[in-house]
């Protein structure tokens, strides 16, 4: 709130003695009629006489009590003229005057003359009074046709009242403002419509106009349902004899104004409270990261444009062996070696202008001793302000003084284990070598006498007597029993080396173990052994490892016939697990194992009764190869057992079943009206394809050349390629199908165990073919036949058949060994080489291979039994698909095969992935 005094101070005073004039003189006037009416005799004169006397002084109260809020003097003095006037009306009434004339003894002219004196000063009385009236009520008539006109026309309210606060003028912005009609404001008091509104503040500043003072004042107001903020602003109008005759007030809504002003100061306070939590942030910030500065374990320093150090850290004063308050202000060469000072100076003059490059170079800085002390530094140069010149450069120094003295640890130690890598590399050799002279030394011999115990058990070297038929049965048990136990060797030590790579193959768990039963039958007849087999009539087909599945129930079943007595019983069961999942038990009546042995009876070489007078022969690796087989294809092998209460062995493969119901849900029908012509060595795949309802059809053809024939015959929908180790990918039967016009767009499905490297490169290849990754679910293989019979394949993204393709810029190798777990540890490690690497154990069907891709090098195992080394060279070389490409035996010997010209190179068995790169790469 605003207030300024305004209006005539000077004779102040002396204006309100004029002004006392007014109230004095009907007072004065009304005291000598009351006091001198009794000199007339005549009733009616007296009673006009007496009739002014009162009014007068009534006029008087009345301007009192209207006027209340002018002066302190004023009113004491018409207060007093109240008192005085009431006094003259009750000695008139009680004659007290006439009793003093008459005491006084007062002559009749002095009454006559009192008389003459109270009828003039009762008409100067009225007329005084009556002027005053008028001209009052003509200076606020006057005063409003001023500002009539002008009201009208300003944006704010106009308000203007007399002095004793009747409203005489309102504009029509004033009226809208509160809401109310001319005719309740004009005539009406300013108070009045204050009390009206709760304006209690108005009241006051309305009391202060009289005084002469000015103010502007903001108010909350509530008009209807709506509160507005008004802003008042009022001014006293004084007449030329310093009356106050009017206030002027203006009244404008800053309702708006006071909202924006409210919104910006609350933007005001959040910017300030956001601002002072950004500087608290920057300010933790900024501790953070100089005690992460002078924490860090790498050395920090800046340095500005003349290269004087000005801030380091405590590990740079460390490193250099000085006191940080020795560092500051240094010139920064004078820690550097001389033959340094170059590469420095040039490492801040690069860091400048690449200093996206994170450049580092090798320093030697000096300690306090002299010493050189190596390092290395990263510098990047300090922010600078537009403008500005360089600011300086930022430095990280690593000292490697300790990593030079562990380079030469490992330098030393790398030596060390390289001597003693080759050792083994030596012994790894010397043990394929056995391995090698153990299939081929002893198997052979010991076929040779199987079969001449054969010939003599049939009887085709003459008729045998009743004892030379026992003993040539005797002969032909042990010779089994020799063959199983170096098999047993030769498969563990080749997963000891290679692992196991399982390789799948769709068959049924009943084959299975039918094959199981018939192999172990002579030896359980001649115990007189009851082998029963418990097996569902509906045909199980899985996804597992055909042939690592059947040594793991061969093993479990010998074991069951050896530890089983003479007349005992043996049961086998195949069933489905958790609706998705295979298990297969082996269940004996023999002599039990103990509780105590239950966790030892998978470790290898583990047994029972390990004395030299044990009644039991074996190796003790049977079941320990048997749970390796198992986990491998992520199953899981169980034993429950008691002492002399038999043993029950439980092979669990989980979501190995490939049927068209999964996980108890509704079956599929898969393939719908689709007639299949299914390629493969077995005809396993085509039967669990039949199974499956939906397929109109389901062929099978046990090779490339007749797969072929008999899709030109047939027209099927689809052909199904089984991939098998000796047909890898089917490229023999690829190739075939699209070179054969009739059969050209046959869609082809691929069922592979290769990896997605060698994948990926396949698939551009060949048109109208899909890859598909063994094991699937049946679900997955139709999704993948619908897309392939519906063309979704983008034909335009695949590279056109080419005889020869060019060569590519990754490499590429064929693989030949009959020893599938090797062509699987080759592929997956080479694909991590970024190295190609298509495998068979036939060549023939490398070079069909290389009718599609051109190998940039080809390996060739010269252990295989029977293999014709140079021959298999030979027709390398003389191939066109295969003209120019070096040829690498891998063999464990020693032969001539590093004399023959046509071999590029020998690689010694067990040889390391790095090894076979380094020679792709030369190569």
């Amino acid at each position: 709130m605003r207030q300024a005094a305004v209006g005539p101070r000077i004779g102040r005073r002396a204006e309100i003695q004029r002004r006392l004039v007014y109230y004095f003189i009907p007072i004065l006037i009304g005291l000598g009629g009351l006091v001198f009416s009794r000199q007339f005799d005549h009733p009616f004169w007296r009673a006009a006489i007496l009739t002014i006397s009162v009014a007068l002084p009534l006029y008087a109260v009345g301007n009192l009590l209207a006027r209340y809020h002018t002066g302190r003097i004023e009113r004491l003095i018409m207060l007093s003229g109240v008192m005085l006037l009431v006094l003259g009306a009750v000695a008139a009434v009680t004659g007290i005057t006439e009793n003093i004339a008459a005491s006084l003894l007062l002559s009749p002219e002095a009454g006559q003359v009192s008389r003459i004196i109270g009828i003039g000063s009762l008409f100067l009385g009225l007329a005084v009074v009556l002027y005053s009236v008028v001209r009052t009520g003509e200076d606020t008539e006057e005063i409003a046709e001023r500002f009539r006109l002008l009201a009208e026309h300003i944006t704010d309210g106009f308000v203007l009242s007399t002095g004793d606060g009747t409203i005489c003028l309102v504009n029509q912005r004033f009226l809208d403002m509160f809401g109310v009609a001319r005719s309740e404001v004009v005539g009406s008091n300013a108070r009045e419509l204050a009390e009206r509104f709760d304006m209690a503040p108005v009241r006051e500043h309305l009391d202060r106009r009289a005084q002469g003072v000015a103010s502007e004042y903001e108010m909350h107001v509530r008009v209807g349902d709506r509160e507005k903020v008004l802003l008042f602003s009022g001014v006293p109008v004084f007449s030329r004899q310093g009356g106050h005759t009017a206030t002027i007030a203006t009244v404008r809504d800053i309702t708006e104004h006071a909202r924006l002003t409210q919104r910006v100061e609350q933007y005001a306070r959040e910017l300030r409270e956001l601002v002072e939590e950004q500087t608290r942030k920057l300010q933790a910030s900024e501790e953070q990261f100089r005690n992460l500065l002078l924490s860090m374990n790498e050395g920090f320093l800046t340095v500005d444009r003349e290269n004087d150090i000005r801030f380091v850290n405590a590990r740079f004063a460390a490193l250099v062996g000085l006191p940080e308050e020795d560092l500051l202000g240094r010139d920064i060469f004078d820690l550097v070696e001389d033959a340094s000072r170059s590469r420095l100076l040039n490492l801040l003059a690069r860091s400048t202008t690449e200093a996206e490059r994170g450049l580092r170079q090798e320093i030697e800085f000096l300690d306090s001793d002299g010493r050189a002390v190596p390092a290395v530094v990263a510098s990047a140069p300090l922010p600078r302000r537009e403008g500005q010149a360089e600011q300086g450069h930022s430095l990280v120094v690593t000292g490697i003084a300790e990593i030079r003295r562990m380079q030469q640890k490992l330098v030393v130690r790398a030596r060390e284990l390289e001597r003693a890598n080759e050792e083994l590399r030596m012994h790894d050799r010397a043990k394929d070598s056995f391995l090698s002279n153990v299939s081929h030394e002893l198997r052979t011999p010991l076929s040779t006498i199987q079969g001449y115990v054969e010939l003599f058990g049939d009887g085709g070297l003459g008729a045998l007597s009743e004892a030379q038929q026992g003993a040539v049965r005797v002969m032909e048990r042990n010779v089994g029993r020799l063959l199983g136990l170096i098999n047993e060797m030769i498969e563990y030590s080749r997963m000891q080396i290679r692992g196991i790579q399982p390789v799948y193959n769709l068959f049924t768990a009943q084959d299975l173990a039918a094959e199981a039963v018939a192999a172990i039958h002579p030896d359980a007849l001649e115990k007189n052994l009851q082998v029963r087999m418990d097996l569902p009539g509906e045909p199980l087909h899985v996804w597992a490892d055909r042939e690592k599945m059947a040594q793991v129930i061969g093993i479990l079943l010998n074991n069951a016939v050896k530890f089983t007595g003479r007349g005992g019983n043996i049961t086998v069961t195949a069933e489905a697990w958790h609706n998705t999942g295979l298990s297969i038990t082996v269940e004996d009546d023999g002599i039990g194992i103990a509780p105590a042995y239950h966790a030892r009876v998978f470790d290898r070489f583990f047994q029972v009764d390990s004395s030299k007078a044990r009644q039991y022969e074996g190796t003790g690796i049977g079941l320990s190869l048997a749970k390796n087989m198992v986990e491998a294809q992520g199953g899981s092998i169980h034993l429950r057992s008691a002492l002399n209460e038999g043993a029950v062995f439980t092979v669990h493969l989980p979501d190995a079943l490939f049927a068209a119901r999964r996980d108890g849900g509704e079956e599929t029908r898969v393939l719908e009206g689709k007639t299949l012509l299914v390629a493969g060595e077995r005809e396993d795949f085509a039967r669990a394809l039949a199974a499956l309802p939906g397929p109109a059809a389901v062929h099978w053809a046990p090779g490339g050349y007749q797969a072929v024939r008999k899709a030109a015959e047939l027209r099927p929908d689809l052909l199904v390629i089984n991939e098998s180790s000796g047909d890898v990918l089917g490229r023999t039967t690829l190739r075939l199908l699209r070179q054969n016009t009739e059969v050209l767009a046959l869609p082809a499905l691929v069922c592979t165990m290769e990896s997605d490297v060698i994948l990926a490169e396949e698939r551009g290849h060949w048109p109208h073919t899909e890859f598909l990754v063994k094991p699937f679910h049946a679900a997955e293989l139709d999704e993948a036949a619908r897309r392939l019979c519906a063309g979704e394949t983008v034909e335009e993204t695949l590279r056109p058949f080419e005889p020869f393709p060019p060569a590519r810029n990754r490499r590429y190798v064929f693989v030949i060994d009959t020893d599938p777990g090797m062509r699987e540890w080759v592929a997956t490690a080479l694909k991590y080489r970024d190295i190609g690497c298509m495998c068979t154990d036939a060549p023939p069907s490398a070079l069909d291979m290389a009718l599609t891709v051109r190998p940039d090098a080809i390996f060739l195992d010269g252990d295989a039994p029977g293999a014709r080394v140079a021959e298999v060279v030979r027709a390398f070389t003389e191939a066109p698909q295969t003209t120019g490409t070096p040829v690498y035996v891998m063999t464990g010997l020693r032969g001539p095969m590093e004399k023959n010209p046509a071999v590029a190179g020998v690689i010694r068995k067990p040889f390391t992935i790095s090894e076979l790169a380094d020679i792709i790469q030369s190569a």
